[in-house]
């Protein structure tokens, strides 16, 4: 049997055998590849868990969120309010009552016949009308700023629902165009709209955009009174609107007086408010007014127990997650020829797993003499393989309880556990730390091999060449060695002597 190459199975065998045998360089530097790219793996994984502890210690360290003065808001059993606190928020009890909810300035006209043609009649008489609407859009250099929107109506309905829907429909387009234009905000355009309040009446309604006395609408009538007595009435005083019109909740004269406010009475106090949102009256505290039942109940901001307990469990477990995976890829078997990915490296084994066990239990300098100074009084101790472990929560709640500034300086201060263990972590997994360093190396080793990888590829491929060579000539000599036999067998056997 001939091979694809002309030589014979035989030949073909032998040049892969010494291919083979003469390919264990290459083998070596695939295994160091191999063992490469697992190291690297190594590192990925390291750096995954470095990069999770090091998001806990953010947490920890963080100025803005103040993870150990987190509170929470804890009601009494009511549907009137809902309460939510910040970081901010002083702890404390108070009562609340809430009397009314704020509302939208709600501005009606008067009740009119559906199919009438009261409204026809003015307009053929009178022409096109333009009015104004003022409505509220505080600025940062003015917070009772207000802008007036002017609204132009030239109907072709005949009907008075259908001139309504049209005096709406220019409404909305002229509020619509000042948010275009900037005028406003969208949330402070005012909205109008056709009610049919029963079976053959229909109304105007105008709303504000937003609730509360700030918010109120203001009207300026056209020329011809539009909206004044005689023709729609929804400018009028009145919030007697049976079938007249004018305002659904007393607009007032100011913040105490308007029906638009709510008001509520806080700790013995009554407050008015344009919105149900109220996030003035304590700081850091918003009131959620939902119901006015004019109860009294009680509220109070708490230290948020789940939360720090939750933030310092996190952080233990990340912990605990490098040091159990430092450990695994440190340890040595003396007895066999086990060893982790990084047994050989201090940089890893002490100056990283031992650092950080010492960050953990080594007090924390320049703390006041009655504030905790090492985990241990706050009921986190170190375990004998190194791991953390909160074995007191309720000497840590105690501690947040107590003084709370005091506890994040322990994590968080400038000499604090979080703090050293964040700048020795950054090291590591930070831009140009020790990781990525090591993973840019061993990237830049990995494609030394291939590179040589592919050169002795070539080489041995130049060599399959030379040998098939070589031995095609063999296989030539061979075949003209037989051929010559057999001719000079074919002379003699022809009895020639």
């Amino acid at each position: 049997m001939q091979s694809v190459s002309g030589l014979s199975g035989g030949y073909q065998q032998l040049i892969n055998s010494i291919i083979l045998s003469e390919k264990s360089p290459q083998l070596r530097m695939e295994q160091k590849k191999s063992d490469l790219k697992v190291y690297k793996g190594v590192l990925t994984d390291l750096g995954s868990k470095l990069s999770g502890l090091n998001s806990e210690l953010k947490t920890l360290t963080s100025e803005t969120s103040n993870p150990f003065e987190a509170s929470t808001a804890a009601t009494s059993d009511t549907s009137a309010f809902g309460v939510t606190s910040g970081s901010d928020a002083a702890l404390g009890t108070h009562t609340l009552q809430v009397d009314r909810l704020a509302q939208t300035d709600t501005r009606v006209s008067k009740q009119l016949t559906s199919g009438n043609t009261d409204l026809e009649t003015f307009f053929n008489t009178n022409g096109s009308q333009t009015f104004d609407i003022e409505v509220a859009s505080p600025t940062d250099a003015d917070a009772n700023n207000r802008e007036t929107i002017s609204v132009t109506v030239d109907p072709a309905g005949s009907t008075n629902e259908e001139i309504l829907e049209e005096i709406a429909a220019s409404v909305n387009t002229a509020m619509a165009n000042a948010v275009d234009d900037g005028t406003i905000e969208s949330n402070q355009k005012a909205q109008a709209s056709v009610v049919m309040e029963s079976s053959g009446t229909v109304r105007l309604s105008v709303r504000s955009g937003q609730t509360g006395y700030t918010n109120r609408l203001g009207f300026t009538d056209s020329a011809n009174n539009l909206l004044g007595a005689g023709t729609l009435d929804i400018n009028a005083s009145d919030t007697d609107t049976t079938t007249s019109g004018g305002q659904i909740y007393e607009v007032g004269g100011d913040a105490t007086t308007s029906m638009l406010n709510s008001q509520f009475v806080l700790d013995g106090l009554t407050l008015y408010r344009d919105s149900n949102a109220v996030d003035d009256a304590l700081n850091d505290v918003t009131l959620d007014l939902q119901q006015a039942d004019s109860t009294q109940y009680s509220f109070s901001i708490e230290t948020d127990e789940e939360s720090i307990k939750k933030d310092v469990e996190a952080f233990i477990k990340k912990f605990n997650d490098v040091q159990n995976y430092l450990k695994e890829k440190t340890k040595v078997d003396p007895e066999g020829d086990s060893r982790g990915a990084f047994a050989g490296e201090s940089a890893i084994r002490s100056s990283l797993r031992y650092n950080l066990r010492n960050d953990a239990i080594s007090s924390v300098s320049g703390l006041p003499e009655d504030a905790p100074s090492t985990l241990g009084e706050v009921g986190i101790d170190l375990n004998d393989d190194g791991t953390l472990e909160l074995t007191d929560a309720d000497q840590l709640i105690q501690a947040a309880t107590d003084n709370p500034s005091a506890l994040q300086d322990l994590f968080g201060g400038e000499n604090g556990v979080a703090t050293r263990m964040f700048e020795k972590v950054d090291g590591y997994v930070g831009a140009g730390g020790i990781v990525s360093d090591r993973k840019e190396t061993v990237d830049g080793r990995i494609r030394r091999i291939d590179d040589d990888i592919a050169d002795f590829e070539a080489r041995l491929e130049r060599r399959r060449e030379q040998l098939t060579e070589q031995f095609a000539r063999v296989q030539r000599i061979q075949q003209e060695s037989v051929s010559q036999q057999q001719s000079i067998a074919g002379f003699f056997g022809g009895g020639f002597f």
